[in-house]
């Protein structure tokens, strides 16, 4: 799947869905880029994710919310279990990838494994792994 503002692929051999984000996303994008990615990953059967934000420059607050309020809990409802996020290059993005994540135990009760990664490699190492 492919969109101007992100791509979605899955890699069969360790059966894993990939979300690469291009830059800034609306809030529409955002979201539905993240739920096709799950939608994905409930075709395939897979419990790995690799969000790669690398070129990613800020999440706004509103995605911030939604990831926290809704991403969780439904993609482990989907059956997500493992979420290796690449970081934004940028400071500010990485920041705000950051915020939602130390947020996370707090507002969620979903048991997913999430790793941060600097490098694409790193993520698709451990996703191996698994």
């Amino acid at each position: 799947m492919s969109e101007e503002q992100y791509t979605i692929d899955h890699n069969e051999q360790f059966n894993y869905v990939i979300l690469k984000r291009n830059n800034f996303a609306s809030k529409e994008i955002f979201q539905s880029s993240t739920n096709k990615s799950i939608e994905l990953l409930k075709q395939h059967r897979s419990d790995k994710l690799i969000i790669d934000d690398t070129k990613v420059r800020f999440v706004t607050p509103e995605n911030q919310e939604w990831i926290l309020d809704h991403f969780s809990n439904t993609g482990y409802a989907q059956g997500l279990r493992f979420l290796a996020v690449v970081k934004p290059q940028s400071l500010i993005g990485e920041y705000t990838v950051n915020k939602i994540f130390e947020q996370a135990p707090i507002r969620t009760t979903t048991p997913i494994e999430v790793r941060f990664f600097s490098l694409m490699d790193e993520a698709e190492a451990w996703m191996r792994e698994m």
